[in-house]
This record gives structure tokens, C-alpha cells and sequence, in this order.
């Protein structure tokens, strides 16, 4: 199958070029003369500090070089270059891969030095109600809990495969995705043969109804080979200068094809939020079920970071399952938001408490293509899980 796609990814760059020798090179020079150049580079300085292992920093400058060419016939490209380079000695800390950067006894923080294509796709528009893309790609569904690319880590996770997304039927947005190949924050690579369906509704006022299927099957580590259906409810309303929003939603999961488990688990998330004069609040219980205590609801290309706490002590659910009550306050000062989480985790089976978490994150927008970031996570463990603590600041670049 990966080799097709590449026949036809090859196939359509030929229909492209004979094309344009039939007809003459205007409008290829036009589509390259009217291209977009992009560029984003942001410097981060992280510690970590993990229970009795030794603490660890990291110092990284991840940049990424970019070109988007304007529109030929409905065509277009897109190709981005990555590089993440530790400024400061790569033995301070260790990232889980590769192997060859592990640094024993040392804390995690998961910024491994590398350089790749990050993306290169082709692309072609229908009007505008449908695009399509072939090659490596960037992909992010709802708000990433199931299908993400990692965006808080210096690599960004990827996908090799061929997409389509549509909003022909009024008020309904149609995706689908065929994946060959996962891209890793590690810049590591797995083989996969995977199908992303999503499906949103926005006819309703206020609303947004969503349902998807994610079948996911993975050459190695096959455990991650899961299928997920869900549903999800998404709403915001204005009262006056108050502004109150909710998330509901439901997922159930059972085994892959591939995989040698035989388990079912199910996902709850329930989300009420306000915010009013700079002030936002928010109340949420998260549950990733289990089964018997023995397999857990899985998510293996969520933007993990996004979720059940900065200090990153959840990435892979518990085999007794989790359970994640959490709040969070904030409010913007002078253009400079702050916001401050608080979540109490435990097993969702077994009646095991893990622990709980302080988060805090500062952010200031410094001009349109310039902004600087802020985070502390420190989580204390009321089971057998190490204490963490986890700092980090950073600037960003993009234009």
C-alpha cells in the first residue's frame, strides 16, 4: 500500500508537469512566484525533576523551514524542513528514544536531537468545500485527545497517508484518512495501516455534535493496534458579557485486528466552562476505563501533554484505568493570560489514589509573530509513583 500511495503521489507531480508543458509555464511560474516561504523557531529552556532520579535540563532550538506554493489547476505542495538542536550538553537529560540518547538515571524530557522532513504533501482543492492531500501531513481531530501531533514537544508527531476533508453538505464537515506511517517525537518512525473517520455536525445552534472511528493498526508494538468509536457534544452560549461552554463526550474501545489483547474500555469527559471580564473557570471529570484492571483505554496518538497534567506522569493509562477530576481558574492581565489547573487522579478500578497536581501557565503575546510561554507542573504522588516537577519557558518565532 505504501508503495501505491508513492505511485501515486509520482503519478500526480507527472500529471502536474505535462500538464503545464501542454498548455505553457505561466501558470506554473505564477503558483511558484505567489509560494509562501514559512518559518518557526522557538528556543526552550525545560528542568525536570523525577522522584529520586537524578534532575535533569535541557536547553533545545527547534527550527522549521517551510514552503507553500500557490494554486496550479487546483494543485498545490508543501514541503518543511525540521532540525532540534540541544544547545546545552544532550547528557543533562534523557528522552525515552532514540535508544542512543538515553541517559541512565537521569529524569526524562523528551526533546531528543534530529533532523527530518517534518511535511510534504500534495495537495488538491475542489471549490472550496474540498481539499485532499497526499504524503506526510500534519493532523489534529477535535481537540486532539485521540488524533494530535504532539505540538508542546520540539519534534511534532506526523502521519504518511492520504487525507480528505470536506464541507460540501451544509454545516457538516467530513474527514477521512488513510495512514502508512506514523512520524514519532522522536524522530522515529512506525509502519501502520490505520482509517481516521470524523464526522461534525454545526446545524445546531450554539453546537456541535461529532462522531469518529479511529482504527488504528501498528506493525510493531501491536498492543497499540485499538478500535474507537465515539460521540461528542461541544457548545458555547453568551449571557450578556459572560460566555459558558461545555464538553460532553463518549468513547468506547476494544482491540484491533493486530492486536494480541482481548479487552473492551470506555472514555467519559464531562467539561463546564465560563469566562467573564478576563476571568475563565472551568470543572471537568475525565475517565479512561479498564478492564478487570488488566488493559486501559489507550491513545496512543493523542497530544498527551494536552491532557491529565503537565507533568506528564499519565502519557500511557494505567492498567487499572484513570479517573482525572480537575479545575482550573484563570484571568488576563494586560493582554497576558494566566491560568492555574488543579487535578486529583485516581484508578478507575481498585479505589487506588494516585496523587495530585498544581499546574500554572503564563503566556504573553509579544507581537504577531513573536510570544513567549511559561509552564510549571508539580504533581505529588499518594501511591507508588515518583514526585515530579517540571519547569519550562520558552519563545517562539513564526511568520
Amino acid at each position: 500500500m505504501k508503495k501505491k500511495i508513492k505511485l501515486l503521489l509520482l503519478g500526480s507531480i507527472l500529471f502536474q508537469v505535462t500538464h503545464e508543458l501542454a498548455y505553457g509555464q505561466s501558470e506554473l511560474e505564477k503558483a511558484l512566484s505567489e509560494g509562501k516561504p514559512t518559518l518557526n523557531a522557538r528556543l526552550r529552556y525545560e528542568t525536570a525533576e523525577v522522584g529520586s532520579l537524578e534532575d535533569a535540563e535541557a536547553l533545545t532550538v527547534r527550527t522549521r523551514l517551510g514552503y507553500k506554493t500557490g494554486g496550479f489547476y487546483g494543485f498545490k505542495s508543501f514541503v518543511e524542513l525540521e532540525d532540534t538542536t540541544a544547545l546545552n550538553d544532550d547528557t543533562n537529560y534523557s528522552v525515552p528514544a532514540p535508544a542512543d540518547q538515553k541517559v541512565p538515571g537521569t529524569s526524562i524530557i523528551a526533546d531528543p536531537e534530529g533532523t527530518q522532513i517534518n511535511r510534504f504533501w500534495l495537495g488538491y482543492d475542489i471549490e472550496d468545500h474540498t481539499s485532499l492531500k497526499l504524503g506526510r501531513q500534519r493532523i489534529v481531530l477535535d481537540n486532539s485527545r485521540f488524533i494530535g501531533n504532539v505540538g508542546w514537544r520540539q519534534a511534532e508527531q506526523t502521519y504518511d497517508g492520504f487525507s480528505l476533508k470536506s464541507s460540501y453538505i451544509e454545516n457538516t464537515d467530513v474527514y477521512y484518512a488513510y495512514l502508512t506511517q506514523r512520524n514519532t517525537i522522536f524522530y522515529t518512525d512506525t509502519d501502520t495501516d490505520s482509517h481516521l473517520f470524523n464526522l461534525s455536525y454545526s446545524g445546531i445552534s450554539n453546537n456541535t455534535l461529532t462522531g469518529y472511528a479511529y482504527l488504528l493498526d501498528f506493525d510493531k508494538n501491536q498492543i497499540n493496534s485499538t478500535d474507537t468509536f465515539g460521540i461528542s457534544s461541544v457548545g458555547n452560549y453568551k449571557l450578556g458579557e459572560t460566555s459558558l461552554g461545555y464538553r460532553l463526550e463518549y468513547a468506547h474501545q476494544q482491540e484491533g485486528d493486530s492486536s494480541p489483547l482481548a479487552y473492551e474500555a470506555d472514555y467519559y469527559h464531562v467539561n463546564l466552562n465560563g469566562s467573564n471580564s478576563g476571568f475563565t473557570a472551568g470543572l471537568g471529570y475525565e475517565v479512561l476505563g479498564s478492564d478487570n484492571g488488566a488493559t486501559a483505554f489507550k491513545t496512543p496518538l493523542a497530544t498527551l501533554h494536552a491532557f491529565n497534567g503537565f507533568a506528564d506522569l499519565f502519557l500511557n493509562t494505567p492498567n487499572n484505568g484513570l479517573e482525572d477530576m480537575y479545575i482550573s481558574i484563570g484571568y488576563k492581565i494586560f493582554n497576558t493570560p494566566i491560568k492555574l489547573f488543579y487535578h486529583d487522579y485516581s484508578a478507575n478500578e481498585g479505589g487506588e489514589d494516585f496523587g495530585t497536581e498544581f499546574d500554572l501557565v503564563v503566556s504573553h503575546k509579544i507581537s504577531d509573530t513573536t510570544s513567549i510561554l511559561g509552564k510549571f507542573a508539580s504533581f505529588s504522588s499518594d501511591s507508588t509513583r515518583p514526585d515530579v516537577d517540571r519547569f519550562s519557558v520558552q519563545i517562539d518565532y513564526k511568520f
